[in-house]
């Protein structure tokens, strides 16, 4: 890979993570409103950080990173497209440990963080498989 491969890598990284948060906001906002309307704020706030947030991560997270691994990644012939991933996923959880670090959260790989991020690499990575599987025998990447 070419160093501004891993700058691409590292620029993915950070695309996924602002998108899941992103998306974090109707997530809450269409639970609010359309499965349990008419609570008080702070059964929304406890609801939000209890539950609602990290399952919508970790289920939203698959989706993203089988999405980035088939999109990004699974086409593009001239570069090895596992090694891309790879260096988007050490990326990612670079930012992800550096993000818990700075909030003052707990320890990272006692907190259990590191068995929700094998699926969503695991996607990542099962992404990248099915866009070469799909490519036409002409258009398959030179070894």
């Amino acid at each position: 890979m070419k160093p501004v491969d891993y700058a691409k890598a590292l620029v993915l990284a950070f695309v996924i993570m602002a998108v899941l948060m992103l998306l974090g906001y109707p997530v809450v906002g269409i639970y609010s409103v359309l499965i349990a309307p008419g609570h008080l704020p702070a059964f929304y706030h406890a609801a939000t950080t209890g539950w609602l947030l990290p399952w919508w991560v970790h289920i939203g997270g698959l989706v993203l990173f089988f999405f980035a691994g088939w999109l990004f990644t699974g086409r593009v012939r001239h570069r090895n497209a596992y090694a891309f991933m790879a260096a988007m996923c050490v990326w990612y959880l670079i930012i992800e440990i550096l993000g818990i670090i700075a909030l003052g959260g707990t320890d990272f790989f006692a907190s259990g963080g590191v068995a929700w991020l094998v699926p969503q690499f695991a996607a990542a990575f099962a992404g990248v498989l099915l866009a070469r599987l799909t490519l036409p025998p002409g258009e398959q990447p030179i070894p």
